[in-house]
């Protein structure tokens, strides 16, 4: 595997351990923000990629997550990551397949609890 193949190999093994930490504990560990910070930078000397378009996107998805971890809404941790995620896909292409993919996830989330709890509703209606 070439270095070329190699860094884009990382940042999904890096998503996949952060989606399996996430789901064990419920939490975005801050060592895995360290690794894929690393690997983002690594990434970034090695294509010679854009470092203002990244902060841009880092500003951009903090600024925008920053008020739902304020509510209660979203757990620091996945502030974290999305910045992480924005700085890694940049604001130019990378930014839109974040927020539709985002959507996308949720909303498949949303359906299965809904579906969850309405087949645990009408479990109880039968007792």
């Amino acid at each position: 595997m070439s270095l070329s193949e190699s860094i884009p190999f990382l940042f999904i093994l890096w998503l996949f351990g952060v989606v399996v930490s996430d789901l064990k504990s419920r939490k975005v560990y801050n060592l895995w923000i360290i690794l894929g910070i690393l690997v983002w930078i690594f990434g970034v000397i090695y294509y010679k990629a854009s470092l203002l378009d990244s902060f841009v996107a880092l500003l951009v998805i903090s600024a925008v997550l920053m008020p739902f971890y304020m509510l209660g809404w979203m757990g620091a941790g996945d502030v974290k990551f999305g910045v992480v995620v924005g700085a890694w896909l940049g604001m130019s292409s990378g930014l839109l397949v974040m927020w539709l993919g985002g959507s996308v996830l949720a909303g498949g989330h949303a359906l299965y609890l809904c579906l969850l709890y309405t087949s645990d509703a009408a479990d109880d209606s039968l007792r």
